[in-house]
Parts: structure tokens; C-alpha cells; sequence
């Protein structure tokens, strides 16, 4: 077919003439058949996603490249055993501290009725038993003291208007290095029991001393007289009551001049490790002297005591008996201490010593 042939008739049409033809059959179809709407479209609904469910990870079968599993290893006997042992160490021990934690309470259970019969009583965590009713009625007790050569036994206190009292430098609920115990009367023949070699080898040698906590038994390794007022002894009082250990040469220092006071010698020797308890009481010698009685914690009974020929007494003493006082040129000493838990020290005066 030739080019002519493929190609529509047009050609001796006018473009108007075919547009008006076409309106016009438009219009004819509209007259007939009604004004043709367009197709609606409708929007296909998306189908909704299901969710594809994930699978759990099987197990990975166990066993050298992915062979079967391995069967489960038995217990040996030896196991068993080791696993019975272990068990068993476990119940011991839950035991033990169910035991101990009962005993605990067991031996503190008292205190729920005392503080509930005195509940304006605030009583010290682990106060004993028999401490309790006291401490209730005078709450600066301390402890107790007993002097079986005196026939002697009285509560301590912390106050100086109640005596015996326990020097304020000491700790109430433990021993220090001196323990010292003031008493106010000359009465309770501490003199008698321990005044002279005689009398204190005749005598028990103990003195039971007690906190609120703990009790403790001391034996008497001697006793000396001292002055209270400096003046009595060229403006000295000797440092009886000195209650911490001092460092360093002073340890010795105070060791010497105690053995120079005492009015006899035993075969005991201070050492750093030593408790010490120092009971002074004021006493008829001469006036404002004391009569000072140490003795050491769980110490053995002395039986030796010679008498000391050259007791260093105070100097008011060799005035009054007309003699020269051989340690009229000793030093004025005063021990230096511990404090701040041992980081420090500080040298003490005359001040630290004239409370009693």
C-alpha cells in the first residue's frame, strides 16, 4: 500500500468544518442519551501486612560440627561426695551464725524490760545485767571497786561530788594504760593493808576493778605517800595520775621515780604493755598528802618486799623531820604523750595533775 492510501481523507476538509461537525454530533448524542460523566475511579485498597511471625532460634544441636548432642556426663562418687561435704560446711555455718546471732540477742534481751521500766534511762549498749538497776538510779556509774584487804567495796563514779571516782582521763568502758580511782576518806585502811613491807606481804595483794562491761583482777606492787599542793614540794606534785603511756624515755622516766617513791620494793617491773590501777585516798600522814596504792592486771602475787631506805617523799616531809632532802635538785619532770590516736604528742604541766 502506498503512502496515498495508509493516509485519511482530510485533505479537502477545513479544521473548522470538523470541529463543528463535531459538536454538532456531540450535541445530537446529549439530546438523546444525556451528558456523558466520566468514569469514577475507585482507589484499590491496599491489602493489609500481615505480620510474618518470627520464629524462635532453635537450639543449635550440641556435639563436634553440629552432630548430636552430647549425653549428659554422670556424678562420679567422688563428686557426689565433694557436693554432700559442700552442703553440709553450708548448714554448719548458717548453724553457727543463727546460734551466735541468738546468743547475742539472748545475752542483751534483759535490756527490753529495763528500758521499758525506766524508759527516761538511756542504758549503754551492752551494759551487764547487774549494772542495770544502779545505772537506772545514779547514771554516772562507771564500775565497781573491791579491796578484799580493806574489806572494801563501793560502786565508781564519774562525778566528784560521789566518790570513789574515776579520774576524767580514763575510759569508762576500757582499761587505760593507769586506771586511776580517787577516794575521798582516809578510812577504808588502805594504810593498814599496804602502809609498810610487813603488812602488805601479809595481805591478799588484789583489787578487783570493774567497768560496766568487763571485770578485772590487780595485784598491788606497791605504795607511796605524795603531796597535792605544789608548794609542799618546791612547787612539784609528782604525776601519779598520769593515765596515758608516755613516749619515748618518759616511759622510763616515770617508771624510775615511781620505784623511787614506793615505800618497798617487790621483784615486779613495769612494762609498756602493762594495765595499771592507781587507787589514792587522802590520808592522815601528813595534810594535803595521799596515800597511792598501784597494781598491775593479772599480775602475780609479790613475795618479796624490802623496805626502801631512801624513799623520796616530798619536801615539805624533810622539813618537818629535820633532814636534807637528797632529791632536792631533781628535775621538775612531766611526761610527754600520745594524743590525736597517737599522730601527736603534747608535754603536760603541773595543771594536768593537781585535780584531786
Amino acid at each position: 500500500m502506498s503512502e496515498n492510501e495508509r493516509k485519511p481523507e482530510t485533505d479537502g476538509l477545513d479544521i473548522d468544518e470538523l470541529l463543528a461537525d463535531f459538536n454538532r454530533q456531540k450535541e445530537e448524542h446529549e439530546s438523546n442519551f444525556g451528558t456523558l460523566e466520566p468514569p469514577v475511579r475507585h482507589e484499590k485498597k491496599k491489602p493489609e501486612r500481615r505480620e510474618k511471625k518470627q520464629e524462635e532460634p532453635q537450639p543449635e544441636p550440641k556435639g563436634k560440627e553440629g552432630g548430636a548432642p552430647k549425653k549428659k556426663k554422670k556424678m562420679s562418687k567422688k563428686d557426689v561426695r565433694k557436693w554432700i561435704a559442700a552442703v553440709a560446711v553450708l548448714c554448719v555455718l548458717a548453724l553457727i551464725s543463727g546460734i551466735a546471732g541468738g546468743a547475742v540477742y539472748s545475752k542483751t534481751a534483759y535490756l527490753r524490760n529495763y528500758r521499758k521500766q525506766y524508759p527516761d534511762v538511756n542504758f549503754p549498749d551492752g551494759i551487764r545485767k547487774e549494772y542495770c538497776e544502779q545505772y537506772a538510779q545514779q547514771t554516772n556509774t562507771l564500775g565497781y571497786i573491791k579491796l578484799p584487804d580493806c574489806s572494801y567495796e563501793s560502786y565508781v563514779f564519774s562525778s566528784s561530788s560521789v566518790y570513789p571516782v574515776l579520774d576524767g582521763n580514763c575510759s569508762s568502758s576500757d582499761l587505760s594504760f593507769n586506771t586511776v580511782v580517787y577516794m575521798n576518806t582516809a578510812d577504808i585502811g588502805l594504810e593498814e593493808a599496804y602502809g609498810n613491807a610487813e603488812a602488805y606481804l601479809n595481805s591478799a595483794q588484789i583489787i578487783d576493778f570493774s567497768t560496766l562491761y568487763e571485770d578485772y583482777r590487780f595485784t598491788v606492787i606497791g605504795a607511796f605517800y605524795t603531796n597535792s599542793v605544789p608548794a609542799d614540794d618546791n612547787g612539784y606534785v609528782f604525776p601519779y595520775n598520769l593515765t596515758v603511756c608516755p613516749v619515748g624515755n618518759d616511759f622510763e622516766n616515770y617508771t624510775d621515780r615511781l620505784y623511787h617513791r614506793f615505800l618497798y620494793n617487790t621483784d615486779y617491773q613495769i612494762s609498756r604493755e602493762d594495765k595499771l590501777l592507781t587507787v589514792a585516798t587522802k590520808c592522815s600522814f601528813m595534810p594535803n598528802f595521799r596515800f597511792v596504792v598501784v597494781a598491775v592486771l593479772n599480775g602475780e602475787v609479790q613475795q618479796n618486799a624490802e623496805i626502801n631506805t631512801k624513799v623520796h617523799y616530798p619536801q615539805i616531809w624533810y622539813d618537818e623531820s629535820g633532814q636534807k632532802n637528797p632529791y632536792d635538785l631533781a628535775a621538775k619532770w612531766y611526761p610527754t604523750i600520745p594524743v590525736n590516736g597517737g599522730e601527736e604528742t603534747t608535754h603536760q604541766t603541773i595543771d594536768d595533775f593537781t585535780r584531786f
